[in-house]
């Protein structure tokens, strides 16, 4: 029996020696890959980078847009309400300018009906 186990034990060997080559071929093999792997990683990564890079400028640009529009918004109420202020203005002329148009009718009415009845006292000398 002493012999069985000891040729058991030898295969059981053998296979643990040839599980061990296997698996040293195996690592052999993966250490080989780790460099191009930090290759490929670090382009990943560097694409990653680049893309996110792209998306932050294209939200920046798109919120300068916005910037710009609003901007261009205040503009033009700033410009309205000017215009709106110079309305006003006029408007509160208005009344004071057709009293002013008012006087000057009457006293072109005055003189030229003195001048009238002038001419007429003259023209009847």
């Amino acid at each position: 029996m002493k012999g069985t186990q000891l040729q058991q034990l030898s295969d059981e060997y053998n296979v643990t020696l040839e599980n061990i080559c296997s698996t040293r071929k195996v690592l052999d093999q993966k250490k080989e890959a780790i460099p191009d792997l930090k290759v490929a990683l670090r382009e990943a990564k560097q694409r990653f980078d680049e893309a996110d890079k792209a998306r932050k400028q294209k939200a920046k640009q798109d919120d300068l847009k916005k910037e710009l529009a609003w901007a261009h918004v205040k503009s033009k109420q700033d410009e309205l309400e000017k215009k709106e202020n110079e309305v006003a203005i006029f408007r509160a002329k208005g009344p004071k300018i057709q009293a002013a148009i008012d006087t000057s009718r009457a006293s072109f009415y005055f003189i030229f009906m003195h001048h009238e009845d002038n001419e007429t006292e003259n023209s009847g000398i």
